[in-house]
């Protein structure tokens, strides 16, 4: 965790605090919430794309690696797999690769 005044919550806390009625609403990344439009007892009132970037952490050293990584990620981008899966699993947000 960075130093600094920032907490991190996973995701189950906002919503179990939620339907147990503890808090009233809360916000998350657009990424984060796509599983709870799949949820019976939960709405997205709105979303805001937050334009965080994405990003895979690579131990300190690890140029090959590092490398394989992105060469791998470039290749899905390049052949479309990396949109399909995106399609797959947020179809609710758009592709922003």
């Amino acid at each position: 965790m960075r130093d600094g005044p920032w907490l991190t919550v996973p995701l189950f806390i906002y919503t179990e605090s939620f339907v147990a009625g503890l808090i009233d609403a809360f916000a998350d990344d657009d990424v984060a919430l796509v599983p709870l439009a799949e949820e019976a007892d939960l709405a997205i009132a709105f979303t805001h794309p937050s334009q965080n970037a994405c990003g895979i952490a690579v131990k300190k050293g690890q140029s090959d690696w590092h490398a394989r990584i992105d060469q791998a990620l470039l290749q899905i981008k390049q052949n479309g797999d990396l949109e399909a899966i995106w399609k797959h699993w947020m179809p609710t947000l758009s592709y922003q690769f």
